[in-house]
């Protein structure tokens, strides 16, 4: 029958016949040399013996050899390519995508990532940045939270995502990570707006005696403030 030989004569029984070996098949009956059983083609395969016909290799895999008995996945970083009478190949993930296990597709990285040298994770941009781009291939689209803000927080995916120092605080620092980079204004010093990097003198005639003032009170006619 198909998938089986016979190279003997006077055969008593089908049991009589050779099995094709796995990876290899045989459409016609008849069969009477080892020669009969061929391999199964590139991205087809056959798992077992005595078949008829090789199976195709699911849509995510390959085999990229004649007479294989499984078929392979492509590697995290990398994804299928090929179809039809066109063999599969595994092609490394375009800039800025990633695939994170074998045989997953390749998919842009979200804003507030990147993807990293390998192309097989996305990485968050740290502590102090942020970035607002799809697909990132690089650390260089995170960007430095400004003077007079700060986040604590990694992947953030917008400028909006930077906390402001609060009102009577002011920071200079560039891609501050702790809110402790915001400092309190000192006494005679004040700061009514949050965000903000630095600190406005009280006028004339007004004063404050605590670090960290959001105003100024006035100071009575004939005394002043230490």
């Amino acid at each position: 029958s198909a998938g089986t030989y016979s190279s003997a004569t006077g055969v008593e029984a089908e049991s009589g016949c050779n099995e094709c070996p796995p990876g290899t098949f045989s459409a016609d009956a008849g069969n009477t040399a080892p020669d009969d059983c061929l391999d199964c083609t590139r991205d087809t395969f056959n798992a077992d013996s005595k078949q008829s016909r090789c199976t195709a290799c699911s849509r995510s895999t390959y085999a990229d050899e004649t007479g294989k008995t499984v078929c392979k996945s492509c590697n995290a970083g990398k994804q299928i390519s090929g179809a039809g009478i066109i063999p599969r190949v595994c092609n490394i993930c375009p800039i800025g995508q990633v695939s994170i296990s074998p045989g997953a597709n390749c998919s842009f990285c979200d804003a507030g990532k990147y993807a990293n040298a390998e192309n097989t994770t996305c990485t968050l941009c740290p502590k102090g940045k942020w970035s607002d781009v799809t697909g990132a291939h690089d650390a260089s689209t995170c960007t430095n939270c400004s003077a007079g803000t700060y986040s604590s927080a990694t992947g953030v995916e917008a400028e909006s995502g930077c906390n402001p120092c609060s009102p009577g605080r002011f920071s200079k620092a560039l891609a501050a990570s702790a809110s402790n980079t915001c400092k309190n204004c000192r006494e005679g010093r004040f700061q009514a707006q949050e965000g903000n990097t630095t600190c406005n003198a009280c006028p004339a005639g007004y004063g404050n005696l605590e670090g960290g003032s959001t105003s100024c009170t006035a100071v009575a006619r004939g005394t002043y403030m230490n």
